[in-house]
């Protein structure tokens, strides 16, 4: 069995690394091109791209999948496997595969398509969430589903620790499942599109917190953009990073949704519908990451807001 892998994060590594640990000969590895940093003007390869270079693996790197169709047609693979890779790839680049370009994608089809599924999963409060095995078309995760399989999110779960439970699920489903489907034991399901919701791609503002939410909400926020955006606010025009906190009973005064309040040496934020947020750690623009204590300790303002 032969498959050609697209992908770019540390979550697609992972899966690369399972396709050679079950032997699946992998001809050639597309990613996207390195990163240049804005500040040391040096080029930064992805993780998918350090292992194959690591492993000898035919590495080809671009913006646009499309450029290497005909480098791909002459391998004559059976499948092209896709995780986290981030770009639309072509209709001619699609149909080179014998059998056909399979997907990893960590949600359960047609639930949460697009490139946010996990940190959607979380903010929107679900119990569970999965990992769905598809065959790919020109559409954005609307291809027939071969398999999936249900993890469940637990009350503390954020986006970095749900997607490590994703992706241990993922690796095994999408390696007994291209087996399987190249044998011939699995019929391809199309999407009931009755039931088909989306993520979007996040931008920063989306992590903005609404103080007059309810604190269980801003919660699920701080859990589900963990990485990115952030839930964020600001106090003096400065930027401030909320990284872990806790929606607790209300145990104080609500005057103003925002206000920062001091309990026992604890930071509480005044939410909407008269509840709280404990916050435990955060980071204010341009500084070190610090507790909720230590927050405290530097206000001297007794009557701080975050707005």
């Amino acid at each position: 069995m032969k498959a050609v892998f697209f992908g770019t994060s540390e979550v697609s590594k992972e899966i690369l690394e399972a396709l050679i640990e079950a032997d699946i000969e992998v001809p050639a590895v597309v990613t996207t091109p390195d990163r240049v940093s804005s500040r040391r003007g040096k080029s930064s390869p992805n993780a998918v791209s350090v292992f194959a270079e690591s492993k000898g693996i035919s590495l080809l790197k671009g913006e646009k999948p499309g450029e290497f169709a005909s480098k791909l047609a002459e391998l004559e693979t059976d499948f092209i496997v896709v995780a986290d890779y981030g770009k639309l790839i072509p209709k001619e680049v699609l149909e080179i595969p014998g059998k056909g370009p399979v997907n990893v994608h960590y949600s359960l089809l047609p639930k949460y398509r697009g490139a946010s599924p996990v940190k959607f999963a979380i903010l929107n409060g679900e119990d569970e969430t999965g990992v769905t095995i598809m065959l790919m078309d020109e559409k954005l995760d609307e291809g027939p589903i071969l398999a999936q399989e249900e993890v469940t999110i637990a009350p503390d779960d954020n986006h970095s620790s749900l997607l490590q439970k994703l992706n241990v699920v993922g690796k095994k489903l999408l390696i007994t499942t291209l087996a399987d489907y190249y044998e011939g034991k699995i019929r391809p399901v199309p999407q009931d599109e009755s039931f088909a919701t989306y993520a979007k791609k996040l931008r920063r503002e989306d992590g903005r917190i609404d103080w007059n939410s309810d604190a269980d909400k801003v919660e699920r926020m701080v859990r589900a953009f963990r990485n990115w955006p952030s839930a964020w606010t600001t106090m003096d025009t400065k930027s401030v990073k909320i990284i872990e906190a806790k929606s607790v009973n209300n145990n104080i005064v609500q005057s103003a949704p925002g206000r920062v309040c001091n309990v026992d040496g604890k930071l509480y934020v005044e939410c909407g519908d008269s509840t709280s947020l404990l916050i435990e750690r955060l980071q204010i623009e341009g500084k070190r990451e610090i507790s909720g204590s230590d927050f405290l300790n530097m206000l001297q303002d007794k009557e701080a807001r975050f707005i």
